[in-house]
């Protein structure tokens, strides 16, 4: 365990085999459904999401004929983790309310942390924010004093990042970098620095995302947490103004023929194309299909398709575009993705010269405004995405 938590996985997957075969040549089937426990916690945090469910699947039979209720909580638990990756929300809140409702008559409080913790980010990903908030403050409190850190960096993470998605963005910055710099090694480090870039280029902040990720000697896209930075390095150029490195990067993303590619990334990869002058259908498309898109990537990629529609001209179809985005957004309090609409939304007046554009442009400055964010990065990006030019200074007379 110790050298997964430190990210060392394949030092890890070599010591689990190790220890998976002596239990089988021992027969100990228990400890065999240990190693295979293991194992797709390996898998899991390669993003190797099938392996991971067979192995859990098989882990949990064992240790249910055995009558191994933690081990089973182990295992159920991290399936429900397993689920929020793939976009079932349903699945994972029953999985993870019935392991948290077993923790609590055995006394486990780290598995109810963790199960609160997957809670919570299955409310963030619904948006569902105020439920993320207390769920994650519920896994805060459940820690034990001396929990490893990873479950508790992942609690002040999801509260950071529906601190924020809820409009409290000082408390919710703060939080985040404050844990960050109370924990500067690991994997508990680059989750914290991912959460925080993330948090960022979803509000606009460009220059704070580009920081956190900064630091990252490369990023690997096909383990958990690395496509995200990708996207957020990629949407972070964007919002800088450069439509053209926005796409070089993005467009090394796997397509949308690869199932196991982020959604999130598809849709912004479509905005990147419709700033480049591409066409954005089979990314919209594919983000509207998928049974693993959350309300976040529906809403961005609607908007992607709003404004190649204004770039076309078609002021019908973007207003259609603008109509299912806003309708994508649900009303459990999230405050910063209504705030991109009214910005598309202005924009697209802009592109088409409409006669609300002075409507349209104060209700999207009054809600940049409430959050405390006048010079959005998005801006930026939906004007790209919409073919807006940016404004040029007049040149001094004389």
């Amino acid at each position: 365990m110790t050298h997964i938590f430190q990210g060392e996985h394949q030092a890890a997957e070599a010591s689990v085999r190790e220890s998976f075969a002596a239990y089988e040549a021992a027969g100990d089937e228990i400890g065999m459904a240990w190693a295979r426990q293991n194992l797709a916690w390996i898998a899991f945090t390669e993003g190797r999401m099938v392996d991971a469910e067979e192995r859990l699947l098989a882990a949990s039979e064992a240790f249910e004929r055995a009558g191994d209720l933690a081990g089973k909580g182990w295992s159920t638990g991290l399936l429900a983790y397993v689920r929020i990756y793939d976009g079932r929300f349903t699945e994972a809140d029953e999985l993870a309310r019935q392991t948290l409702l077993d923790a609590r008559e055995q006394g486990d409080r780290w598995t109810q942390g963790m199960m609160n913790v997957a809670l919570g980010t299955s409310a963030l990903w619904s948006g569902r924010i105020d439920d993320a908030l207390g769920h994650a403050e519920s896994a805060i409190a459940n820690f034990p004093e001396g929990a490893d850190s990873v479950g508790v960096v992942q609690a002040l993470a999801t509260r950071g990042r529906a601190l924020v998605r809820r409009g409290r963005l000082d408390p919710g910055f703060q939080l985040l970098v404050s844990a960050e710099a109370d924990h500067p090694f690991g994997p508990p480090n680059d989750m914290l620095r991912t959460s925080i870039a993330a948090a960022s280029v979803t509000v606009g902040d460009a220059a704070r995302a580009q920081q956190y990720l900064d630091g990252f000697d490369e990023i690997d896209i096909d383990i958990v947490g690395g496509s995200e930075r990708h996207v957020a390095l990629g949407l972070a150029r964007l919002q800088e103004g450069d439509a053209d490195a926005a796409f070089e990067l993005l467009d090394a993303l796997p397509g949308v023929a690869d199932d196991t590619s982020s959604r999130w990334g598809w849709a912004v990869t479509a905005l990147a194309r419709a700033a480049t002058g591409r066409s954005v259908e089979a990314y919209a498309d594919a983000v509207e299909t998928s049974g693993r898109s959350t309300y976040s990537d529906r809403v961005l990629a609607r908007l992607a398709g709003a404004c190649a529609a204004a770039r076309a001209g078609d002021a019908a179809g973007a207003a259609v575009a603008l109509d299912r985005a806003r309708a994508a957004v649900p009303t459990g309090g999230d405050q910063v993705f209504p705030t991109i609409v009214a910005v598309a939304a202005a924009v697209v007046a802009e592109k088409l010269t409409l006669p609300e554009l002075p409507e349209r442009r104060a209700e999207a400055e009054s809600a940049l405004t409430r959050l405390g964010l006048p010079d959005s990065g998005w801006w930026a990006a939906l004007r790209a995405a919409a073919g807006v030019e940016p404004a040029r200074a007049e040149p001094p007379s004389g």
